[in-house]
């Protein structure tokens, strides 16, 4: 260590064992070294203990504890309380930082004596580029009101992982377990000063939890507070002071989106009754296109249980001409998670606009005979030409095979340039 640390940084640890020692490095590897690592195990049944007190004998600046019994949430109190450096930042165990993210933010830090937490922009782990990507935008309105009003529209995840200044985030932190726990943090934070965005590439990599999983353990909950997950929360920020009561209606909103991202994934056939009401109030999921459909086709292939709820709600969809639905609703009957004849579902897609259904639909009719060859790539042409990626993907496939009949093959040669590239 080059002096007395700047910063500390806390790592809660569950059954992490398998990314556990990529975080720590991670950790160990940052261009500036004043730093003092926190590591705190919540009764983890995997090998993590072993790989925290391994860290902690073989490098001074990290310390380790095992908590006596579960902590959840509050398990990331436990660094947070032994902190003592003016700032401090969370690292889950699942993640991994950049080697530039302690000195990049507390540069930043440096620069704006106005802020509370400096976040950089953050990517996804394992997903293709034009999808891992994340950004929020910087919390700097002037007023307290502003700043509380900006989260509560779009709260995100990943926010509780910027810097931090120590002394606020102590006294933000929640007194209890609750759902939306962290939103209830930054409220607090948020009403003492700004969270700026670092500008730059991406320097904290998530690892990517999916949506439904938040729902899941909202359902564990009395069935007021699964109906509506962030609804303790909200009380505990009112009746704290945490949030002004001018402001309710912002969290009577917030509330509202939590209930249809958790019909959406517990009860999509209940989500499908509501759906024309959801979208008369212009809710997320509901209108965003494509959005409703990915989650039920979601569903169906990761939940058995749930499959045939699901299966309504794309069927929900696709009467309302939605053609994500039914390309979806197609793939999901042709791997055999539904009954129902895919050919239809993928033929109502491309009555709807829909490209990619478009090339599905010649697919399933060229592997089941119904369509002979160069008919099929001409179709596949028509689609790519239309804008559909696998299609050109399947053309471009055939061509440097050498599959393609003579005829198509020199018309694909000709438009190559203008549709395929």
């Amino acid at each position: 260590m080059t002096g007395a640390a700047r910063v500390t940084i806390g790592m809660p640890i569950y059954n992490n064992a398998a990314t556990l020692a990529r975080a720590i490095a991670s950790v160990q590897g940052q261009t500036m070294a004043d730093w003092r690592l926190i590591l705190s195990d919540d009764c983890s049944t995997d090998t993590s203990w072993q790989i925290a007190t391994e860290a902690s004998q073989n490098d001074p600046r990290i310390t380790a504890s095992r908590n006596e019994d579960r902590q959840v949430y509050m398990n990331f109190a436990v660094p947070l309380r032994a902190a003592e450096t003016d700032w401090f930042v969370w690292l889950a165990a699942d993640d991994f930082w950049a080697p530039d993210f302690l000195e990049a933010t507390l540069r930043l830090a440096d620069r704006a004596p106005e802020a509370v937490s400096i976040l950089p922009r953050w990517a996804y782990q394992g997903l293709p580029d034009e999808v891992a990507f994340e950004r929020h935008l910087p919390l700097t309105a002037p007023r307290r009101i502003g700043r509380l009003r900006q989260f509560l529209a779009a709260p995100g995840g990943s926010r509780m992982y910027g810097l931090m200044r120590r002394r606020v985030l102590q006294q933000a932190f929640p007194p209890r377990n609750m759902h939306a726990y962290d939103w209830y943090l930054m409220l607090g934070v948020l009403g003492t000063g700004p969270q700026l965005e670092l500008s730059g590439p991406p320097l904290l990599f998530r690892h990517p939890t999916p949506l439904r999983n938040y729902s899941e353990a909202a359902s564990r909950s009395g069935k007021l507070l699964r109906q509506f997950p962030a609804l303790q929360m909200s009380l505990a920020a009112l009746l704290s002071g945490r949030v002004p009561v001018a402001i309710w209606p912002d969290l009577v909103r917030l509330n509202f989106r939590l209930h249809e991202e958790y019909l959406a994934h517990i009860h999509p056939d209940r989500y499908a009754r509501r759906l024309d009401w959801f979208r008369y109030f212009d809710f997320p999921i509901a209108a965003k296109p494509g959005r409703a459909a990915r989650i039920a086709a979601e569903l169906v292939e990761a939940v058995p249980e749930r499959r045939e709820a699901a299966g309504a709600l794309l069927q929900a969809l696709m009467t309302r001409r939605d053609p994500a639905a039914a390309r979806a609703l197609g793939a999901v009957r042709e791997a055999g998670h539904l009954p129902g004849d895919a050919q239809a579902a993928y033929a109502a897609a491309a009555r709807f606009g829909d490209a990619d259904a478009q090339a599905l639909l010649a697919q399933a009719q060229h592997d089941g005979g119904q369509l002979p060859t160069e008919e099929f790539c001409a179709v596949l042409l028509d689609a790519a030409a239309a804008g559909s990626a696998r299609a050109r993907d399947a053309i471009l496939v055939a061509y440097e095979a050498n599959a393609l009949p003579q005829a198509l093959r020199d018309v694909v040669t000709h438009r190559l340039a203008q549709h395929l590239r």
